[in-house]
């Protein structure tokens, strides 16, 4: 609404002010900015661009793009079903958040199963959340414990739960 004010605003004053015009622009491009910037950030929480090309490249891209320096290894990481994924991508995100300053996030598939781990020196979140609880209706386990002053978030998703 405000950026609707400021444009009439800004066409108001072109005429008798131009310079005046210009500066109330700039400020608008910035709003305009931060909005989408706002609006890309709530897509990604949605559901980021990135879990299209597999759980491997969107747990690197949460780790490179998280607020802390996070070690990744999936290695033997091999593709299982989209919804599968966006779960245990979800819940290793979450974990990630709970680190304070340093954490590792690993997943692997050995024999159909798909673990993961997540583990910070944060204290991790005791209670199921969304994301977990999507994890859970899939057929998924996870377990939160106490890791040397942090946490560790583990879990598995096993193919015959489907």
């Amino acid at each position: 609404m405000a950026l609707s004010v400021n444009f009439q605003l800004a066409r108001l004053l072109l005429d008798s002010d131009p310079a005046a015009a210009g500066v109330l622009l700039d400020e608008i491009a910035g709003h305009v900015r931060e909005a989408l910037d706002g609006v890309r950030e709530l897509a990604r929480s949605i559901y980021p661009s990135l879990l299209d090309r597999g759980l491997r490249e969107a747990l690197s891209g949460a780790a490179y793009e998280g607020a802390i320096p996070a070690r990744v290894d999936v290695a033997d990481l091999q593709s299982h079903p989209p919804d599968v994924e966006a779960a245990v991508y979800f819940v290793c995100v979450e974990g990630l958040a709970d680190a304070a300053s340093r954490a590792s996030v690993r997943a692997w598939t050995n024999d159909g199963v798909l673990g993961f781990e997540v583990i910070g020196d944060g204290i991790g979140r005791a209670g199921p959340t969304e994301a977990r609880d999507r994890l859970e209706a899939l057929g998924g386990e996870w377990e939160l414990a106490a890791s040397n002053g942090g946490s560790r978030l583990f879990g598995r998703y096993p193919r015959s739960a489907r």
